[in-house]
């Protein structure tokens, strides 16, 4: 739970920046949650 409002961060931050930092920084967020999301699945 503690990854979801450093994603929530990041996300908000990013609205402030500009457009073609914004798409390639919600590529990396969706990559990253993905990776995480699956390794604490794993792990329970």
């Amino acid at each position: 739970m503690k990854y979801f409002f450093l994603m929530l961060m990041l996300a908000m931050q990013s609205t402030f920046a500009s457009t073609n930092i914004d798409s390639n920084l919600f590529k990396d967020l969706e990559q990253m949650d993905a990776l995480l999301f699956e390794r604490d699945f794993y792990r329970r």
